[in-house]
């Protein structure tokens, strides 16, 4: 859910806040305090003015964005604060300065089970971040299956398919992103897999792999990896992950 839906207001309540439009019969978004997982911040750069952004990460569906235009913006972040003490009263002149720079920081982060995924979820330049789905796949074992969105128009520039990859850290260099994944329940060797995504190029390669399009990235993960037993069964994953070898996207079928 994001700030470019134009006309929202804030609406705060005792567990949480709303969004509400003025269509009534639009659908609002909801953020229970006690499902936030992480609170981050960010400007986006609108020409002519930034907009200061926050997004709360929560522990099922997708992020809420809220940025400071929006009618209720003030009255959340004080309620924030007081619900979230441990975040900085500057937090805001922070974000704000130097102009014209996304300035992305993360101002809280639960310390419980959802933490699978380690790492920025947002791009150094603020466009590009990644979704994550954040569930309990079995009794304790968790899973963190990221989309990557492009901020500039929130399409999809990246989505796995199967909702088993978790990923366990993502690293930033410019604006690629280099991913550490496995599949529940991690029955399969290697532990862990890499994969590189450009998102700019729309790339990806898996391992030291060279770049082909995306369509093709997860179909040449799977093939990366020797599964010991039925997938859905068996053990969680071992950890920390290791690179897989790499699998040249354009041998797997559909990678361009």
């Amino acid at each position: 859910m994001s700030s470019s839906d134009v006309g929202a207001r804030i609406e705060l309540r005792h567990d949480g806040f709303a969004l509400r439009w003025p269509d009534p019969a639009a659908v609002a978004a909801f953020v229970g305090w006690s499902d936030v997982v992480r609170i981050r911040t960010y400007k986006r750069d609108l020409f002519a003015v930034d907009s200061v952004c926050l997004a709360f990460d929560r522990g099922t569906g997708g992020p809420v964005e809220v940025c400071e235009e929006m009618s209720g913006f003030d009255e959340l972040s004080a309620c924030m604060r007081e619900r979230f003490p441990d975040i900085p009263a500057d937090w805001f002149g922070t974000v704000v300065q130097p102009p014209f720079a996304a300035n992305p920081a993360v101002l809280y982060e639960s310390d419980g089970p959802w933490r699978v995924m380690q790492g920025e979820l947002v791009s150094p330049s603020g466009r590009f971040e990644f979704e994550l789905d954040v569930r309990e796949v079995f009794n304790s074992h968790w899973a963190a299956t990221p989309t990557l969105v492009d901020g500039a128009d929130r399409s999809a520039v990246f989505a796995f398919a199967n909702d088993k990859w978790s990923c366990d850290q993502a690293r930033w260099d410019g604006e690629r992103v280099t991913l550490w994944l496995r599949k529940y329940p991690g029955n399969h060797t290697p532990a862990g897999i890499r994969a590189t995504i450009d998102c700019l190029e729309k790339t990806g390669a898996v391992g030291d792999g060279p770049h082909a399009p995306l369509a093709g990235l997860e179909a040449a993960l799977d093939a990366a990896l020797t599964f010991q037993w039925g997938e859905g069964a068996g053990q969680p994953a071992a950890e920390p992950p290791e690179p897989a070898a790499a699998t040249p996207l354009g041998q797997i079928e559909g990678g361009g």
